[in-house]
């Protein structure tokens, strides 16, 4: 339900019960406040969620391609990615040495 919000642009969601098991409903009110998303707070936090949950083969890769999800404008080294997105903030992961595609640490920087 939370990527069912994200995708149709909801502002939040309910899951109530149901005779069969539980509904879901997505609300999308213009009343309703929307919290404002930072991408290099956002990314900071969910990248570290996902590995943990699930094997990423290919860290590196897969936090390249979240940062572009978000426009995100990526300087590249070796072993460093530093990505800005406009808002002031920005982010660098930095990759276990040498060329390695496992992330070990994020920092949330100002721009």
């Amino acid at each position: 339900m939370v990527i069912a919000s994200g995708v149709c642009n909801g502002n939040a969601y309910f899951r109530g019960p149901h005779e069969h098991g539980a509904l879901c409903m997505l609300i999308r009110d213009y009343h309703f406040p929307r919290e404002t998303v930072y991408p290099a707070t956002r990314i900071s936090s969910i990248v570290w969620q996902a590995i943990s949950a699930v094997n990423i083969s290919d860290q590196k890769v897969a936090f390249r391609h979240y940062v572009k999800y978000y426009h995100g404008r990526i300087e590249e080294t070796d072993d460093t990615i530093r990505a800005d997105f406009g808002d002031k903030h920005g982010i660098e992961a930095k990759f276990e040495p040498p060329c390695s595609n496992r992330l070990k640490q994020t920092n949330v920087v100002p721009i």
